[in-house]
């Protein structure tokens, strides 16, 4: 068979399979089916070229069935055969899809939730506990209910799925590709919060976007995009989902963060002009300009202006912030402050509690050595006591007057010594009791400390207020400004 003869082939294939079937009926092809087919090939091939022409025909037979199962159709003694299996846990999926499909059609409608039930079931009839594999097989079945060339994207929320159709009937929203806004919200929650997402984005903010070069055309130009890509990037990493879905849910908490994205943006700004940093000066004196002409054409610039309509000067947001930080620093020398005597009121605390334990060691001590000097002393009566007893009866028995002679020596020996110890401890104990009474007023004294300290930083915080005020005013003004593009006037 010749090349141009196998194209016409498989032209003439494809065509009739799509004519006459389906991915879900193309199982259903069988020998009547071989016979037209048969007949449109004979216009241009001969009958040995029509045997070659079903080794075609199996290989576009298994594309069009794909996950439903497997098909191969063949020639065996001249007598044309083929075999079907089907995946019966995709035609039950299918079939659950297609229910919904029926009343979705009929509402005309392009958006279909399936609730924590409608899920389980889908889960139930593809028997599988693969995640992956779950929605790999959901997007298959949905594929082939609704054309596998039509345009759909699918959410997989943690207990629902949510489904857009591109049906001509249906009014989509534009702004998050037609998908349900609680849907996005369920997914959002899961992917991260609201809190998460700045963190995660601020660094990268001061990486993507550098004001000390960057200029007011490139912003204008690029903003978005570099803040979408940004977004896209935490959202690939945090779900698992297909390329709409993630566009969607990366517009969708780019919307709901974006004044603070830009509000971060204007902080970013303000401190690279506080510290002098490059053109950064420059980059924002445009948004005080009015007007630009560019080509020919007068453009009004976004204004750095309040929430109660004032606009702000370059020199008048340098003075605020200027304050702001002064007074940050000022609050944060005094906080540091605070750390250090909470550190120090720790050491203290740990300083009182050892000099407790070395003088409850001091005092054990002493009370051994008294014990000591009580048995010693019982010792030397005990003796003499019993060599009076014993020399008053005769006869003496000699060994037992040697041992208690021996007894006495020693008890004797012992006692002095005692008594210059316990008179070398007694300093010991004042000394201890000393270093604790001081330990004890060094917490004391910290511990007054510590409350006005913390008073005082108190106060500043309440001095700072009407400056903070200020500079939240002057972050939102030029956060605004940076959020809009010129218009053409």
């Amino acid at each position: 068979m010749t090349q141009l003869k196998r194209e016409l082939t498989e032209q003439a294939i494809q065509r009739y399979l799509k004519e006459h079937f389906t991915p879900k009926t193309v199982a259903k092809f069988a020998d009547m089916d071989w016979h037209y087919l048969r007949q449109e090939l004979k216009r241009f091939l001969n009958d040995s070229e029509i045997k070659s022409a079903v080794v075609i025909l199996s290989p576009i037979l298994q594309s069009m069935l794909g996950a439903l199962g497997t098909i191969s159709a063949k020639i065996v003694d001249y007598k044309f055969s083929i075999e079907v299996t089907l995946d019966e846990r995709m035609m039950r999926g299918i079939e659950i899809i297609e229910s919904f499909a029926h009343h979705l059609k009929e509402h005309s409608e392009n958006v279909m939730i399936f609730d924590e039930a409608s899920t389980a079931q889908l889960h139930k009839a593809l028997n599988c506990n693969d995640e992956e594999l779950f929605r790999a097989m959901v997007r298959k079945a949905f594929g082939y209910v609704f054309d596998l060339g039509r345009k759909h994207s699918i959410l997989f929320g943690q207990s629902r799925i949510t489904v857009r159709l591109h049906i001509e009937q249906a009014i989509a929203e534009k702004r998050f590709s037609g998908i349900p806004k609680e849907s996005l919200e369920e997914l959002a929650a899961n992917a991260c919060s609201a809190g998460q997402f700045i963190a995660w984005i601020e660094p990268r903010l001061k990486e993507s976007f550098d004001f000390a070069k960057m200029t007011n055309d490139f912003y204008e130009t690029n903003r978005i995009k570099i803040l979408q890509s940004l977004t896209q990037e935490r959202v690939g990493k945090r779900v698992k989902q297909d390329e709409e879905a993630i566009a969607a849910l990366s517009n969708f908490l780019l919307r709901e963060n974006f004044n603070a994205v830009h509000e971060l943006l204007a902080q970013q700004l303000l401190e690279d002009i506080h510290v002098r940093r490059g053109n950064s000066e420059s980059f924002l004196n445009f948004y005080t300009r009015g007007t630009i002409v560019v080509g020919g054409i007068k453009y009004a610039i976004p204004p750095i202006m309040d929430e109660d309509g004032a606009l702000w000067s370059l020199p008048n947001i340098k003075n605020v912030y200027g304050q702001y930080k002064l007074i940050q620093n000022e609050i944060a020398l005094k906080e540091e402050g605070v750390v250090k005597s909470q550190t120090t009121l720790t050491a203290l605390q740990e300083d009182v509690e050892f000099e407790m334990q070395m003088l409850e060691k001091a005092h054990n001590e002493a009370r051994t050595i008294e014990e000591g000097l009580e048995k010693c002393i019982r010792e030397i009566d005990a003796c003499r006591e019993g060599l009076k007893e014993l020399r008053a009866k005769q006869p003496i028995d000699t060994q037992q007057e040697a041992a208690l002679v021996a007894r006495l020596e020693k008890a004797l020996k012992l006692e002095p010594q005692l008594i210059i110890k316990k008179r070398n401890h007694e300093p010991f104990i004042t000394k201890q009791e000393n270093r604790l009474r001081d330990a004890r007023a060094k917490y004391h004294n910290a511990t007054l400390r510590l409350p006005k300290e913390e008073q005082r930083i108190q106060e500043a915080h309440t001095n700072a207020t009407e400056t903070v005020q200020k500079y939240r005013t002057v972050v939102y003004a030029v956060a605004n400004a940076l959020s809009k593009r010129r218009q053409k006037l």
